[in-house]
Protein backbone atom coordinates (compact mmCIF):
# COMPACT_ATOMS: atom_id res chain seq x y z
CA UNK A 1 0.00 0.00 0.00
CA UNK A 2 1.17 3.42 -0.96
CA UNK A 3 0.34 6.63 0.98
CA UNK A 4 0.41 10.14 -0.35
CA UNK A 5 -0.48 9.32 -3.73
CA UNK A 6 2.23 6.71 -3.76
CA UNK A 7 5.05 8.93 -2.71
CA UNK A 8 5.27 7.56 0.67
CA UNK A 9 5.83 3.88 1.16
CA UNK A 10 3.98 1.54 4.02
CA UNK A 11 7.15 0.50 5.10
CA UNK A 12 8.54 4.26 5.51
CA UNK A 13 5.49 4.75 7.52
CA UNK A 14 5.89 2.25 9.32
CA UNK A 15 10.03 3.12 9.95
CA UNK A 16 8.53 6.72 10.94
CA UNK A 17 6.19 5.51 13.23
CA UNK A 18 8.07 3.07 15.21
CA UNK A 19 11.32 4.92 15.36
CA UNK A 20 12.62 6.42 18.47
CA UNK A 21 12.06 10.25 18.62
CA UNK A 22 14.69 12.29 20.49
CA UNK A 23 13.78 15.96 21.13
CA UNK A 24 16.09 18.45 21.93
CA UNK A 25 14.46 20.72 25.16
CA UNK A 26 17.46 22.99 25.07
CA UNK A 27 15.79 24.45 21.43
CA UNK A 28 12.80 24.41 22.84
CA UNK A 29 12.92 26.10 25.84
CA UNK A 30 14.97 28.76 23.62
CA UNK A 31 12.31 29.55 21.61
CA UNK A 32 9.42 29.39 24.34
CA UNK A 33 11.85 31.88 26.58
CA UNK A 34 11.84 34.60 24.21
CA UNK A 35 7.70 34.29 24.33
CA UNK A 36 7.57 34.29 28.26
CA UNK A 37 9.88 37.21 28.27
CA UNK A 38 7.70 39.40 26.57
CA UNK A 39 4.81 38.75 27.71
CA UNK A 40 6.11 38.97 31.41
CA UNK A 41 7.56 42.48 30.29
CA UNK A 42 3.88 43.83 28.55
CA UNK A 43 2.13 42.48 32.30
CA UNK A 44 5.01 44.62 34.15
CA UNK A 45 4.41 47.57 32.14
CA UNK A 46 0.53 47.40 32.06
CA UNK A 47 0.93 47.38 35.65
CA UNK A 48 2.98 50.41 36.33
CA UNK A 49 0.98 52.30 33.68
CA UNK A 50 -2.09 51.52 35.95
CA UNK A 51 -0.32 52.40 38.77
CA UNK A 52 0.59 55.91 37.58
CA UNK A 53 -2.94 56.33 36.47
CA UNK A 54 -4.19 56.17 40.08
CA UNK A 55 -1.64 58.23 41.44
CA UNK A 56 -2.57 60.75 39.22
CA UNK A 57 -6.17 60.89 40.80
Amino acid sequence: MMHDNGLISTDTIRAMRDGKREVDWAKRMKDAGGEIGSSEKEQCNKKEMERGRKEGR
